[in-house]
């Protein structure tokens, strides 16, 4: 079996590849080492795998008949717009829980998301819960210097150091057969 994913569902699916865990983590990987050229035996020989498991991690994943992983799968589909208006929307709403993020998505863009569809939205989109200092206002001592005055804000805040996604580089290294 020889996969084609689109560029579009190659990129996403890395994304998912790079912060998702355990099963799905090694399900996104065999998808891509397949669409990379790698034969079935290779994958499973390189991943540590049998062979009916990477045939079932294949099958469940191009069978459209396993509603389960294409659902989750699909709970992750905005337009490039619409993604960038709903990083903007969190940036600017930093305390936002995830169950407003849930009601705005079904607001603005009529779709439904659960809880660990926007975790990993904000996971991909570079967002972490933390504490952060935000400036509030400066006062002007009486020498005359201007003094910050800073509140601490728990909420979404986004690294601006973005990593490059380069997707399964740890496996690709291992000569294809």
């Amino acid at each position: 079996m020889q996969a084609v994913l689109g560029k579009i569902e190659r990129d996403r699916l890395r994304k998912l590849y790079k912060h998702s865990s355990g099963r799905d983590h090694q399900l996104f990987q065999v998808v891509l080492l397949l669409n990379e050229g790698w034969s079935q035996s290779k994958i499973a020989q390189v991943l540590k795998l049998d062979i009916d498991t990477v045939s079932g991690y294949l099958s469940e994943y191009f069978n459209s008949k396993k509603p389960t992983l294409k659902k989750r799968l699909a709970t992750y589909q905005l337009q490039p717009e619409q993604e960038a208006e709903l990083v903007a929307y969190i940036e600017q709403n930093p305390t936002i829980v995830v169950r407003n993020i849930i009601e705005y998505i079904k607001q603005n863009y009529k779709d439904v998301w659960t809880g660990t569809a926007v975790y990993l939205f904000l996971k991909t989109h570079n967002f972490s819960r933390r504490s952060q200092q935000i400036l509030d206002r400066e006062v002007v001592t009486k020498t005359g210097q201007r003094k910050p005055i800073y509140y601490s804000v728990c909420g979404w805040f986004r690294d601006k150091s973005t990593k490059s996604d380069n997707g399964i580089s740890d496996v690709t290294s291992a000569n294809k057969s």
